[in-house]
């Protein structure tokens, strides 16, 4: 046959792929994250988000089966301590011992965007699977740099100013914050209303402004050399 597609990575779920529930997930982490803060348990809601985002990222891969459970442990390392730690089966004697379970998740979606990138610059057509593969990468970009931002304002509560509350660390209200901040840095939107204030901070936040532009200028061109190329095969 003449210009066989190859057959996908993700997405063979009909119209509800794997990249739309990643969307979907990704949606209600960013709009539900904020107002969990009026819950009874604000931490163990936004801790089971996580956790299905995690999950939908399992999903959405073709992993390895030793990747596939270093994976799966991370995140159920993760939740199950800040579950713990919620439930107050575990003392938190230092703010910065909660760093554990924002490092899993780091890893574990830092290595999955690296994994989904592959697969939608793979792609040798534009589809809307790929257009939602892409939106759902620069998602996650924003999702792992709060998760670093949260690590360095768990470690130094002075990094950040008006992200963590003076009355004590508060992980819900931390990770509702730097998904807010991290999203307004990634579109160089910026309100002032968080400000990084150690140089490390400073430094990442510039790190991130300057990888979400970096992704949007190589997404969109890799999208526009695949539609050239196809409307060159057809002539």
């Amino acid at each position: 046959m003449n210009g066989a597609e190859p057959e996908p990575i993700v997405g063979t779920g009909g119209s509800f792929d794997r990249f739309t529930l990643l969307l979907v997930l990704l949606a209600a982490l960013l709009l539900l994250g904020p107002l969990v803060d009026g819950v009874t348990d604000p931490l163990e809601v936004s801790t089971i988000l996580f956790l299905a985002l995690m999950l939908a990222l399992v999903r959405a891969l073709d992993l390895h089966w030793g990747v596939l459970i270093f994976g799966v442990t991370l995140i159920a390392c993760g939740f199950l301590y800040e579950t713990a730690v919620n439930r107050g089966a575990v003392v938190v004697v230092q703010p910065a011992i909660l760093v554990i379970t924002p490092i899993a998740y780091l890893l574990f979606v830092g290595a999955a965007i690296v994994g989904l990138m592959r697969v939608v610059l793979s792609h040798q057509s534009v589809s809307a699977e790929t257009v939602r593969g892409g939106v759902a990468v620069y998602l996650l970009l924003a999702v792992v740099w709060s998760l670093l931002f949260e690590v360095v304002a768990l470690l130094n509560p002075a990094a950040f100013a008006g992200a963590v509350g003076g009355g004590g660390v508060d992980p819900a209200a931390v990770r509702g914050n730097f998904m807010y901040f991290s999203l307004t840095t990634m579109t160089t939107l910026g309100y002032g209303d968080i400000v990084p204030r150690s140089a490390f901070a400073r430094n990442l936040v510039t790190l991130e402004a300057v990888s979400g532009q970096l992704f949007l200028a190589v997404f969109m061109a890799r999208l526009v050399g695949i539609q050239i190329a196809q409307e060159l095969k057809a002539r």
